[in-house]
């Protein structure tokens, strides 16, 4: 993990499915035409699920890469009780999102991610703790809570 420059030789726009929405520009027309991104997940997958309903309504998603592309990455800290909240959203939001879109793809692509989120907790220290956020994650999107639902600090139920 850490800080790590990325050197590209071209000042093209690649073309992309789904940007991150942290600093991001867009045009009004895009939100005229998809609509507000949802705050509703609180976090995890807004980004891709607005990218689905920019491309659904037509609309070129590109990264414009400069002379360098700068990547911030915590490697380990992924794999930190301090950071099991993550599961939760991932996998509650992962399910909201397959209810919103779906079709027999979003559905494959939720069960193979859930079960790669399932058997990733098998290789954490705290494989119970990782496997209760997990599943009521999963039980959370079932039953469609949405928003802010686990603070991320204290790990209480709000």
């Amino acid at each position: 993990g850490g800080y790590n420059p990325i050197q590209v030789v071209t000042n093209e726009v690649k073309k992309t499915d789904t940007v991150l929405l942290d600093g991001v520009i867009f045009k009004k027309s895009v939100f005229e035409k998809a609509g507000l991104p949802r705050n509703d997940f609180f976090m995890m997958m807004g980004d891709v699920e607005f990218g689905y309903r920019m491309k659904k309504n037509s609309i070129k998603v590109g990264v414009i890469h400069g002379q360098i592309t700068e990547v911030l990455h915590y490697g380990g800290a992924a794999q930190s009780d301090r950071v099991v909240w993550r599961a939760y959203y991932q996998s509650r939001n992962r399910l909201l999102y397959t209810k919103a879109h779906f079709n027999i793809f979003t559905l494959a692509d939720c069960i193979v991610w859930q079960m790669k989120y399932i058997k990733s907790c098998f290789t954490k220290d705290n494989t119970r703790l990782w496997l209760k956020y997990r599943f009521m994650g999963l039980w959370h999107g079932l039953i469609g809570k949405r928003g802010k639902t686990l603070d991320p600090k204290t790990l209480t139920w709000l």
